[in-house]
């Protein structure tokens, strides 16, 4: 773990700004490690079997600290877009339900047709005017939200969450009616931006999903609490 963090403390300069208070914990670290070596720590440090647990630790917790924020600061270079139209040739479904999901096919797996779905809600007498896509799994790019140049049947896309699509049509003049027919294409603007299956949740509102950031934050309170409990344990027992 020294040598880890020390090859890749050498420059800051060329890597990414959210990474480099991660690099300077790790140069930190060395630095806590040469002293405790030399038999100068001070404070809890000082404290031999205390400090050499804690340091411990904190080597084990710095990888997982990177790649979390690696997770939460990748740029990719594609982004996925859901197309509504007409009609596909994939996969077929029934949707019997406001909220629903689906696991289904994008183009990265091979489906360039869209994943076609029949109005069967409420038994058959529900009216669409609204769908909205709700992608629940995790994915790359930022995503986007368009209509077929033909088929369509609602008028209007707009992306309502960095994870999901609404299709409306505010005037009704355009409807998925009872027993209707409608698609759904996953595309990718450049290659490999969906995976191969994902799940979906056709609903009629927004469905929240963690965000990178989020997840990072959580991950981090975690590794802190769990870091609390043991020094505190430690505490008592040089105590």
């Amino acid at each position: 773990m020294h040598n880890f963090a020390r090859e890749m403390s050498k420059d800051l300069r060329f890597w990414p700004v959210k990474l480099k208070p991660l690099l300077q914990v790790a140069e930190t670290l060395m630095r806590y490690e040469r002293l405790e070596r030399q038999g100068m720590g001070s404070g809890m440090l000082g404290n031999t079997k205390v400090g050499g647990v804690l340091m411990k630790t904190m080597r084990l917790m710095l990888p997982a600290f990177i790649l979390l924020v690696a997770a939460s600061t990748a740029f990719p270079d594609s982004d996925p877009k859901i197309v509504l139209g007409g009609g596909g040739s994939c996969e077929s479904f029934v949707e019997t339900a406001l909220t629903q999901t689906f696991h289904v096919e994008t183009q990265t797996g091979g489906c360039v047709g869209g994943v076609d779905f029949t109005n069967e809600i409420n038994d058959g007498t529900f009216t669409l005017d609204l769908l909205v896509v709700n992608v629940d799994t995790p994915f790359t790019g930022l995503l986007s939200c368009a209509l077929a140049p033909t088929g369509s049947p609602l008028n209007t896309a707009f992306q309502s969450s960095p994870t999901s699509c609404t299709f409306e049509d505010a005037t009704f003049a355009a409807s998925i009616l009872p027993g209707g027919l409608y698609n759904l294409n996953f595309l990718n603007d450049s290659s490999g931006s969906w995976p191969s299956f994902i799940d979906i949740t056709l609903a009629q509102t927004v469905i929240p999903a963690p965000e990178p950031a989020s997840m990072l934050l959580l991950g981090i309170g975690v590794m802190g609490l769990l870091v609390g409990s043991k020094s505190r344990g430690l505490k008592r027992q040089a105590s």
